[in-house]
């Protein structure tokens, strides 16, 4: 029985619920501030993708 509970298999998903709980936040302070690689491609089609927005963005306020 643990902490009450009668049911050795609800007691290990209790035991499995906390453990993951501090698992991800351990995790997400460990992974906080860190910032990724950017691939030259990445940054090629990002800059690609917002010149083919700013086109579009004038597309349809010129043509309204």
């Amino acid at each position: 029985m643990f902490i009450g509970i009668p049911d050795p298999s609800v007691a290990a998903a209790y035991i499995m619920l906390i453990l993951a709980v501090l698992l991800c936040t351990v995790y997400g302070i460990v992974k906080w501030n860190s910032e990724g690689e950017i691939s030259e491609k990445e940054l090629l089609d990002e800059k690609k993708w917002s010149q083919e927005e700013i086109e579009l963005e004038q597309d349809i306020s010129g043509g309204g």
